[in-house]
């Protein structure tokens, strides 16, 4: 049938999940090469509960129909195990087209642990869709116009990030995750580094001097401590020691009125120094250099090498009260097993 005969039709599973749309969709947009009509092809549910016979198939192949997710097919992933989405991408080797990664990490993501990246609850919303009694037409069409306006990609950011952002690695656990560090006025570039490059942690600073650190929901990073350091340290270059609270109450979610530049966005895993909406919200007079130590060293599971000898009053973090500072002066030996974290 490639490249021979124009594909009448294309036919699933009655009620197809996203992966199945999606790999429609592929195959309309990516797919006209190999499969001659492919995008004016009608779209067919195969609704009865038992699989297609011998016959069925050997119909369908008469009339030059493609089979997705069914039939034992070439997209067919119970029978080749990968979804049909990634299915589709290796045979038409368009898996690694940058506009494509978010959608196949989502449909995996979802597959696989139920997470989500900017396709959102795509997947979820196809489900109700169902529930509700909509026909799987009405369905499938809602999802191709969904699809169009998200495979977006963003080649600006891509170039920016790739000439501009410098990337450590920190130690964590058994791995070890990515940070970037960006000066940059551009909305974007942290939500594409994070879906596209694997950043675990963005800190960008744009040129006003506001400063905004971003975090990957995959690593699951907790950023209580770090909020509080940074609070307490802005509280310190004031000046304003003496509003110092205890390091639980700074790392409230949300802004305290001692530091009100400082926003902890704790639904978005993101520490905000203003915000496109807040675009009034002063400065931090911390510089990029003190927020990057902070960072990486609430992040870290490592000690530097300081901590060898954890000596309370020459330890520049201890006023902080991270928790692994906690963990470290109760366990070691030595350590005072009696100290308090709060």
């Amino acid at each position: 049938m490639q490249n021979q005969s124009i594909v009448s039709k294309i036919i699933m599973p009655d009620k197809p999940h996203l992966d199945q749309i999606a790999a429609c969709y592929l195959l309309a947009h990516y797919g006209k090469d190999k499969f001659t009509g492919i995008e004016k092809a009608k779209i067919y549910f195969w609704n009865l509960s038992n699989d297609p016979s011998k016959q069925n198939l050997e119909q369908w192949e008469k009339e030059n129909a493609l089979l997705v997710d069914m039939g034992g097919g070439i997209f067919d992933h119970h029978k080749n195990g990968k979804f049909a989405t990634m299915l589709v991408a290796d045979f038409l080797s368009i898996a690694d087209k940058p506009e494509l990664k978010a959608l196949l990490d989502y449909i995996y993501e979802d597959d696989q642990y139920g997470l989500h990246n900017k396709f959102g609850d795509l997947a979820q919303i196809i489900k109700q869709m169902y529930k509700q009694g909509l026909d799987s037409q009405d369905v499938f069409n809602f999802t191709f116009t969904a699809l169009n306006a998200l495979i977006y990609y963003d080649s600006e950011s891509e170039t920016e990030f790739n000439n501009n952002a410098e990337i450590l690695k920190i130690k964590r656990g058994k791995n070890k995750i990515k940070m970037a560090i960006i000066e940059s006025d551009n909305i974007n570039i942290a939500k594409y580094a994070m879906q596209n490059e694997g950043i675990a942690i963005v800190i960008q600073k744009r040129s006003t001097g506001h400063i905004m650190i971003f975090t990957n929901h995959f690593f699951k990073i907790d950023l209580r401590g770090i909020v509080a350091a940074i609070r307490i340290k802005e509280l310190e270059i004031l000046g304003r020691e003496k509003e110092i609270i205890n390091p639980q109450y700074l790392s409230q979610e949300g802004k305290i009125a001692n530091v009100e530049h400082w926003y902890y966005h704790k639904s978005l895993r993101a520490i905000l120094n203003g915000s496109e909406s807040l675009s009034g919200t002063k400065p931090t007079t911390l510089s990029l250099e003190e927020i990057i130590k902070i960072v990486d060293f609430g992040v870290s599971s490592e000690y530097p090498v300081f901590c060898e000898k954890c000596i309370f009053q020459e330890c520049p973090y201890f006023k902080y009260n991270f928790y692994k500072c906690y963990l470290k002066r109760k366990y070691e030996k030595g350590g005072n097993e009696n100290s308090d974290y709060k």
